[in-house]
């Protein structure tokens, strides 16, 4: 089978799967978790294969514009559905403790049978795919239609490899923040607007939980930047060399803001629209970043 049709059959499973979620969401057509995970990690496993036969080619790496975007929403989609499957083994855990404790023996009364076991965290992550499945699977699209060349050879590189691969994660992560503060500034939005009963209100959890998981995960994602960044410093000189360093300015940039948006947020309460706006300004700058050092012809 030709990759290209595999690519084809992995974006079809991620609309397939996407639209079973929103059928759960926002129908009364339920469909079973366990029929969601399996198709997601089917997806993910499928993509990853395609990403390594479009990524590892005989001349290097191929390291292009369409390969990588496909590449950080296949790490959006793996960090999400691991972070989902991981909430969800705590809750249960959690509700089997309590259970012991209050009732004795586990019985289908208790409360590790009800709906209400559904976590908030857990709330947010289901609703994060109806965002994040469709656009990995656009991008599985793009890399078909425009694929693109940008060679490297990183095997003998491997400062830059380790760079690479930092930089990757933590754009994976500050962009499933994008996506999170996405929904946070829609959600701030319709209750301004005194929409209460819209539909998006009612799958979401509490305006407070929202916060609390979005910055839970722009700490992750500063700490991996600021990784970034500091193995970007080892490769200085080749930076100055290649005139590359219009990109490390905006990305410094960039963790400047994410840092004033953490400082602002424990010390005068940052939050809501402002909280969104700022995450959504920094992913943005990361991308320009890497869009100059693309756009900017080299010395």
């Amino acid at each position: 089978m030709s990759t290209t049709i595999i690519s084809l059959l992995t974006s079809f499973i991620y609309i397939v799967t996407a639209f079973l979620q929103y059928q759960n969401l926002f129908s009364k057509m339920t469909f079973k978790k366990m029929t969601l995970t399996t198709l997601s990690s089917a997806a993910i496993l499928l993509h990853s294969y395609v990403l390594y036969r479009w990524i590892d080619t005989p001349f290097g790496q191929n390291l292009s514009l369409s390969h990588l975007f496909s590449l950080i929403c296949w790490l959006i989609t793996l960090i999400t559905l691991s972070t989902s499957l991981i909430k969800a083994i705590e809750r249960k855990n959690l509700d089997f403790a309590s259970s012991v404790e209050r009732n004795g023996p586990m019985t289908k009364n208790s409360t590790f049978f009800s709906k209400k076991n559904i976590t908030t965290e857990a709330g947010v992550l289901q609703s994060l795919f109806l965002f994040i499945l469709p656009l990995s699977a656009l991008s599985i699209l793009l890399s078909i239609l425009f694929p693109g060349e940008n060679t490297f050879q990183t095997r003998q590189h491997p400062n830059t490899l380790i760079h690479i691969l930092i930089s990757v994660f933590a754009f994976g992560v500050l962009g499933t923040a994008a996506m999170q503060a996405i929904l946070l500034y829609l959600q701030n939005r319709l209750l301004r607007k005194k929409s209460a009963h819209h539909s998006i209100i009612k799958i979401l959890p509490s305006l407070q939980t929202m916060e609390t998981f979005l910055f839970q995960i722009i700490w992750s994602g500063f700490l991996l930047l600021s990784a970034s960044l500091a193995s970007a410093f080892l490769l200085t000189d080749e930076l100055i060399t290649n005139n590359r360093l219009q990109k490390i300015f905006l990305s410094f940039l960039a963790w400047s803001l994410f840092a004033a948006l953490l400082y602002g947020h424990h010390q005068s309460g940052l939050r809501g629209q402002k909280a969104a706006a700022w995450t959504l300004t920094g992913v943005g700058l990361l991308i320009g970043a890497y869009l100059a050092g693309k756009i900017i012809p080299m010395d």
